[in-house]
């Protein structure tokens, strides 16, 4: 085969596999609710990027806001979206066939990038969530990675993944870049619907403080320094950790009292957060909250057991000087 011939082969499988998608952003869809639109001519200059500043952007006051591309690590970073149009009026697609699906959820995910390598964490995806109808309708909102005090739960779980995300950078420069993609199941919108990078300039021995903080122990009874110790153990017991790797134990609230389904007999539970070692020396450690239960033996109770991780308590990374 002559270089000519390899040529348009190769152009031509090229055109096979981008068509579907060059087929998809020609079909027009089937809806369109009022959204937003452009807000301002700062929206128009920006659409479809994500802009950052060291102080909040407000859509309103945008000619006044001071936009940055370079932060240091321990900088606040407020991002603002701007979108071409709406979530719900941005078409997901499959990848079997290029039918354009309408976004019935409003849902979306934000991916990370950093020095071109996915910093996502779980299965590549740095923040998921979905909005209400109203907030679908949006086109433009902040999005902040860095806050030095976030308040809402949605800027606490942001900024928890932001700093999952730069835990462990080397000193230097890194570039870093956020992609905003509609979702919706498996469907995708055919690209990201804003995005937007700047530089992290990482100084030497500098880290930012971890947002959340190891629970406090609330456990009323007389004899709390035994039952810490007796938590421990269970969870020696149990093989869930050496004893030199818990560093701290808080426990929540009090006994609760139960009895069996089957047996009627009586027991106890307790639950407790427990703060590990600090593994890779970066001066972070993880806490998580367990389930820990007693039997009721004639007028005495047996030493507590381990019994089960705590669903929806609280667990999570601290500063190891908590």
């Amino acid at each position: 085969m002559n270089y000519r011939s390899k040529f348009f082969l190769i152009n031509g499988l090229v055109l096979i596999l981008l068509l579907p998608m060059m087929l998809a952003a020609q079909q027009k869809v089937s809806w369109h609710s009022k959204d937003q639109g452009i807000t301002s001519p700062e929206h128009k200059k920006y659409v479809k990027q994500i802009v950052w500043s060291k102080s909040e952007i407000s859509w309103r006051d945008m000619a006044n806001s001071i936009l940055e591309t370079r932060f240091k690590l321990t900088d606040p970073i407020y991002g603002r979206v701007f979108l071409e149009r709406s979530i719900r009026n941005t078409p997901v697609y499959s990848t079997a066939n290029d039918k354009p699906i309408e976004n019935t959820k409003n849902s979306f995910e934000m991916k990370l990038y950093i020095d071109g390598k996915d910093a996502g964490g779980s299965f590549g995806v740095f923040y998921e969530t979905y909005y209400n109808d109203e907030l679908g309708m949006w086109t433009t909102w902040q999005f902040s990675p860095h806050l030095l005090n976030p308040e809402s739960n949605d800027e606490q779980i942001i900024g928890t993944a932001w700093e999952k995300a730069v835990r462990g950078l080397s000193a230097g420069e890194h570039s870093v870049r956020f992609e905003l993609w509609g979702v919706l199941g498996t469907y995708r919108t055919s690209d990201p619907m804003s995005k937007g990078s700047f530089t992290l300039v990482v100084s030497k021995g500098e880290k930012i403080a971890t947002g959340a903080k190891f629970p406090q122990d609330t456990y009323s009874g007389n004899d709390k320094t035994k039952l810490h110790e007796q938590l421990k153990k269970a969870l020696v017991q149990k093989g869930m950790a050496s004893a030199s790797e818990i560093r701290k134990v808080a426990i929540s609230g009090d006994w609760a009292y139960n009895r069996y389904t089957d047996s009627k007999k009586e027991y106890r539970k307790i639950s407790a957060a427990v703060l590990f070692s600090d593994k890779d020396n970066d001066g972070v450690c993880r806490f998580v909250t367990y389930n820990f239960i007693s039997d009721k033996r004639g007028n005495s109770w047996t030493a507590p057991r381990f019994h089960s991780f705590c669903n929806g308590c609280p667990e999570g990374d601290v500063n190891c000087s908590d």
